[in-house]
């Protein structure tokens, strides 16, 4: 009887240690997918793509005004 069980529950086994050597490579994916769906269902997606783009625009303008290296100004009196 034991072994008609093991017989039974050896391909689940087989399967969940297959599955296990993903574990690694695919936490980072169900990490964000989460985090996705947390964020979906507060609905702070879109703030922070209102965010994004400020962010986007101020580094935009700090280029601007930045004075680089070989940046040359020429005065006219």
């Amino acid at each position: 009887m034991l072994r008609k069980v093991f017989a039974q529950i050896q391909p689940e086994i087989s399967s969940i240690d297959q599955m296990e050597q993903l574990r690694g490579p695919l936490e980072p994916f169900a990490k964000a997918q989460a985090k996705a769906i947390k964020e979906g269902s507060e609905g702070r997606r879109k703030e922070h793509q209102v965010d994004w783009r400020q962010r986007k625009k101020q580094t935009h303008d700090q280029a601007g005004l930045a004075v680089g290296l070989y940046r040359l100004e020429e005065l006219v009196i």
